[in-house]
C-alpha cells in the first residue's frame, strides 16, 4: 500500500472510465497535482530548508480503495465524480488558510493557493455539472 502521493509510488493503471471527458480529466488532474505538490515541495526547501514527501490522507485512501474496487464503465464514472468533487472541496479549507494565513512576503505563496482555490472550484463546478447532465445528481453528497 503506497501511504506517500499515488502518483509518486504507482504506475498507470487500465482506465476504467468509459467516458473520455472523465479520462482528460484524471489526466489533467494527476499532472496539476503533481505540479502543486513539487511547488509546495520547492518553496519548504528554499524558504525553510524542509524537505517533504506527502502523505495520503485515510480519506483518499478510501476514495481510492471505493475507485479500485468499483466496476468499470458507468459505476465507475459516476463514482469517480462524487469521490473527485470530495477531494476537490477537500483541498478548499487548507488552500484558503494558506491565503490568509501565509506569511505575507511570500507572494509565491498567496498565489500558490489562491491558484489552488480557483483550480479546485472549477473542478467541482464542472464534475456536478456531469453529474447532473450524465446521472441526474444534483447533490455531490448522493
Amino acid at each position: 500500500m503506497c501511504t506517500i502521493a499515488p502518483s509518486t509510488c504507482s504506475s498507470a493503471t487500465a482506465a476504467k472510465s468509459g467516458m473520455d471527458e472523465i479520462k482528460s480529466m484524471a489526466r489533467r488532474e494527476n499532472r496539476m497535482q503533481r505540479e502543486e505538490i513539487l511547488a509546495a515541495q520547492r518553496f519548504l526547501q528554499e524558504w525553510y530548508g524542509i524537505d517533504h514527501t506527502p502523505r495520503i490522507s485515510e480519506d483518499a485512501q478510501r476514495s481510492i480503495w471505493l475507485l479500485e474496487a468499483s466496476a468499470a464503465g458507468s459505476d465507475f464514472d459516476k463514482l469517480f465524480l462524487q469521490q473527485m468533487s470530495l477531494h476537490h472541496y477537500r483541498a478548499l479549507a487548507p488552500s484558503v488558510t494558506c491565503t490568509v494565513g501565509s506569511d505575507i512576503e511570500h507572494h509565491q505563496l498567496i498565489r500558490y493557493c489562491s491558484q489552488i482555490i480557483h483550480a479546485q472550484t472549477a473542478g467541482i463546478q464542472d464534475m456536478r455539472e456531469m453529474l447532473q447532465k450524465e446521472f441526474g445528481i444534483v447533490d455531490i453528497n448522493r
